[in-house]
């Protein structure tokens, strides 16, 4: 089909290139790994190719995406290809286009195999009709968020989020559907992934147009908030149709980005001034200005969508809160953690004081109501310097009549006192009484 594309972030070459330079292109018809027929190219640049794929065992139609021959011997280039393909394998939700295969092809070069799509990128719909409505746009933008908090909350950070990385289809109900695309030059900040930085901290990694300030002065120590301020600068472009920074050159586009003041969006379009104040809030140059996640993000631009992007933003919102990974969410939290304690200390305070207070109730009573072992007197022959213990008088027995019942009024007689028993009679007094 004439709109399929799948975005490789560089422009295909020009036709009239040499063949020689596009050695390593594969043709209709050839046969990648043994099982991968090829049918069209869709999209080539100068690292790599994807092409449009039979898979001869799935009997299936599928996008490949390989590396050119020519820039195998390039730094890092055949780790950041896997990482990309880890890094997109990794994520299973509905707006990221999703890899299902990953080997190497008989030239010893890494190939990738993805899901085809229908549609085009958000470039391309710009491109078409110049602008886009604040609903529509928001909208878009939402889908991508769900790919993004996904991302992130697998400890992924995008680092170049743009239009032409927006893929825009259609689900099995008919209605748009925006599946974010290459994660080539992703960072992965998680612990769990457990492998070597692939990028110096002078190096540029992204689209210089849509790169944030940290970015640009350094693309390794960069997270989750660059993200937001690439989709700042997406809804910017969608809704006015225009950069919020340019420059004829990459160089003076960076200036630009880290020296100049962002213009106000109503300058370009007729915007409500809250949606406004959303963008330029993503685009604050201080990282802590900014939503500090694409759940505090998309909460914000909720109230400017249509019932399904309410319903989109909520979906993000609760995949953001299932899975924080950046540093300021880090910090808020051990915050939160810290102004607890001064509540529950208080509440400490008093149930110890009423437990102590009822265990020394407790012994006081046993105290009064247990009668203290007796004594022994010290003995006579001890010496004078050893001071005599003073000893308690001893408790008075209980009366008879506090632990015996009391006899009845008609039965009432004086008890007799009580008698020693008598004697048995002698042999004497036995005789006597016979007589």
């Amino acid at each position: 089909m004439a709109d399929t594309k799948l975005s490789l972030g560089v422009p295909p070459p020009p036709r009239s290139e040499r063949d020689d330079d596009l050695a390593s292109v594969p043709r209709p018809g050839d046969v990648i790994a043994g099982k991968l027929r090829v049918e069209r190219i869709v999209g080539a640049g100068g690292m790599g190719i994807v092409v449009v794929a039979e898979h001869l065992h799935l009997r299936k139609t599928v996008a490949v995406k390989l590396l050119r021959s020519e820039v195998i011997d390039a730094p890092n280039v055949v780790e950041r290809f896997l990482r990309e393909a880890r890094a997109m394998a990794a994520l299973y939700g509905d707006h990221v286009v999703r890899v299902t295969d990953v080997g190497t092809q008989e030239n010893g070069l890494p190939y990738m195999v993805m899901e085809h799509l229908h549609g085009r990128d958000l470039g391309d719909l710009l491109a078409e009709r110049g602008k886009l409505p604040v609903v529509e746009a928001v909208d878009y933008v939402l889908q991508a968020c769900e790919g993004i908090a996904e991302a992130h909350a697998a400890g992924i950070v995008h680092r170049d989020l743009k239009p032409g990385n927006i893929f825009l289809t259609r689900g099995r109900d008919g209605a748009p559907l925006v599946k974010v695309l290459d994660f080539g030059v992703s960072k992965l900040v998680d612990a769990r992934w457990d492998e070597k930085s692939l990028t110096d901290t002078s190096t540029i990694i992204g689209s210089p147009a849509y790169m944030s300030p940290e970015q640009i002065r350094s693309s390794k120590t960069v997270d989750a908030r660059t993200d937001i301020w690439a989709l700042g600068v997406t809804l910017y472009k969608l809704v006015s149709g225009e950069q919020p920074f340019s420059s004829d050159t990459p160089a003076g586009m960076c200036a630009a980005i880290v020296l100049g003041e962002v213009p106000p969006l109503r300058a370009h379009a007729d915007v409500p001034p809250a949606f406004e104040a959303v963008v330029m809030r993503c685009l604050a140059k201080g990282i802590d200005a900014r939503y500090q996640s694409v759940g505090e993000l998309a909460s914000a631009l909720r109230p400017f969508a249509s019932e399904a992007g309410r319903a989109s933003a909520e979906r993000v919102v609760k995949v953001a809160r299932s899975g924080a990974t950046t540093q300021p969410e880090v910090r808020s939290a051990t915050a939160a953690r810290i102004d607890v304690p001064r509540a529950s200390n208080a509440t400490r305070v008093v149930a110890v004081v009423v437990i102590v207070a009822s265990i020394a109730a407790v012994v006081l009573l046993l105290t009064m109501n247990r009668t203290p072992p007796r004594t022994e007197a010290p003995p006579v022959s001890a010496p004078a310097s050893t001071p005599a213990r003073a000893v308690p008088p001893p408790m008075p027995l209980p009366a008879l009549s506090d632990t015996t019942p009391a006899p009845s009024v008609s039965a009432a007689k004086p008890l007799p006192p009580p008698t020693k028993p008598a004697r048995p009679p002698t042999n004497d007094q036995l005789i006597e009484d016979r007589h």
